[in-house]
């Protein structure tokens, strides 16, 4: 009898022990390891959106005997009188004036300093962007509500009637173009393309304009356009659309706008475009995605990253 109540306990002990719902599993130790393989994403806002530092050419300015001032990409400032010009109190200049002009007219660049061409939600057409930053003593410069000589000059193709706009970079929204100078416009309300000259008298296509500020300047006007309109819905399983920066690009009207959330600005259907995106790890490893496509009546897109380096992204930004 004493046998058979032994074997009976070990019979059990070990049903007990084989089984899935015992008290305390088994561990290989490896469980509660943290998988480093895979890649964790940060969130991207603000100036680290930027994929460059904001540098442009260097002048410096003595007085309307030094203009224009050349741009490397094609920009010209004719800039205006000393006495033309003030600090932001008001205050007339007192030192020497310093000009910084940074120059914008690829989509790629766009991306590159995260300088999307929108007004109000509406898509702009652009003949490209311009920041330019007039300092004495390093401080801020105003041109004076009296001035009549300052100008820009893009250079570029005649896209027709177009107008200018001043930047409003906004933290969540990023750059928001606004057209300070006619606020009735809705489109086309511009100047024509005009031809000026450069320092050997060649002959140069593009738009001149008369700003009443400095800093960021852009030669555009809303893209208008019949038909129907649609938009582009984005998914990411890896990261979630929020860790993700989405740029559309529309080759045809040199224009970029950013994604906010998982859906786009309204376009019209059969736009040729261009698709962005792009995340950063924690480890500051860069991961991008890539897709031309054509509109339709329905767009869902669905984002698959594949590893890159900075340089290589950037090389891609360029070829846009």
């Amino acid at each position: 009898m004493r046998k058979i109540l032994f074997f009976a306990l070990v019979l059990s002990f070990g049903i007990w022990g084989c089984s899935d719902d015992r008290l305390f599993p088994f561990k290989s130790g490896n469980e509660d390891a943290e998988d480093t393989s895979k890649p964790v994403f940060i969130s991207i806002k603000g100036d680290s959106m930027n994929l460059a530092e904001l540098k442009g050419k260097k002048f410096k300015y003595r007085g309307v005997q030094d203009n224009p001032l050349y741009g490397s990409k094609g920009t010209i400032l004719y800039m205006p009188g000393i006495n033309e010009m003030s600090f932001q109190d008001g205050k007339p200049l007192t030192g020497n004036v310093q000009v910084e002009l940074i120059e914008i007219y690829k989509p790629g660049d766009m991306i590159l300093y995260n300088k999307q061409t929108v007004s109000g939600g509406r898509i702009l057409e652009s003949g490209g962007q311009v920041y330019v930053n007039v300092t004495s003593d390093g401080k801020p410069v105003n041109i004076s509500r009296f001035s009549r000589t300052y100008s820009v000059f893009f250079p570029g193709k005649n896209r027709g009637l177009m107008d200018i706009f001043y930047g409003d970079e906004t933290p969540t929204n990023g750059m928001n173009w606004i057209n300070f100078g006619n606020p009735q416009c809705k489109e086309n309300c511009g100047i024509e393309s005009s031809v000026t000259y450069d320092s050997l008298e060649n002959v140069k296509q593009g738009y001149r304009f008369y700003p009443v500020r400095f800093k960021w300047i852009n030669c555009d006007r809303f893209y208008e356009y019949p038909g129907e309109k649609t938009k582009v819905d984005f998914v990411s399983k890896v990261p979630g659309m929020e860790k993700l920066i989405t740029y559309i690009v529309f080759p045809d009207i040199n224009s970029v706008i950013n994604v906010f959330g998982d859906k786009s600005l309204e376009m019209p259907i059969g736009e040729n475009i261009k698709i962005i995106s792009y995340a950063i790890t924690e480890k500051k490893e860069y991961y991008f995605f890539y897709k031309e496509y054509t509109t339709k009546k329905d767009n869902t897109i669905e984002i698959e990253l594949k590893k890159t380096t900075l340089e290589d992204f950037k090389k891609l930004l360029d070829s846009l």
